[in-house]
């Protein structure tokens, strides 16, 4: 996006000894002029393809129910784990429930129920000039190339 940070995700790692298979996405996060073209998807489909290669095969996620997010993860073959009411606040201070998904990257755990692709760190679209600081400890950054929906 003309060198501003248009999206980003995070995979955490820093499981418990008894979840070396285990990870959980975090922060999908995408700025609302990038929206609608495909990178939150794309970013998905990246941290899937990542967290496969990392050894991971169990991943989790959650996020504020009714938000467009559900919908995305549903369609990308998650499966719901269940809901918290209250679990965190909304921007306007009350109590907003949360739905809690997983993903198994080997397709062995449950039903993937979508035709997607199945890929598997945090994952920064950005452009030159937005380059990780010198000395930094920051990944390697992999531009997505993103198609913007016909019509648009």
């Amino acid at each position: 996006m003309n060198g501003v940070l248009a999206g980003t995700v995070t995979l955490h790692t820093g499981t418990p000894p008894n979840a070396p298979h285990r990870a959980e996405v975090q922060k999908l996060l995408v700025h609302p002029a990038a929206r609608r073209h495909g990178l939150a998807r794309a970013l998905m489909q990246r941290v899937e393809r990542e967290a496969e290669h990392a050894g991971r095969s169990l991943l989790t996620l959650d996020t504020r129910a009714g938000h467009a997010a559900e919908h995305l993860y549903r369609e990308l073959g998650w499966q719901e784990g269940g809901r918290i009411p209250g679990y965190a606040m909304n921007a306007d201070g009350t109590p907003g429930d949360a739905v809690f998904f997983h993903c198994n990257t080997l397709h062995s755990a449950g039903k993937n129920l979508s035709d997607a692709v199945k890929y598997s760190l945090v994952f920064t679209y950005h452009g030159a000039s937005n380059a990780p600081m010198a000395g930094t400890r920051s990944a390697s950054v992999t531009e997505v190339e993103l198609n913007a929906p016909s019509g648009a």
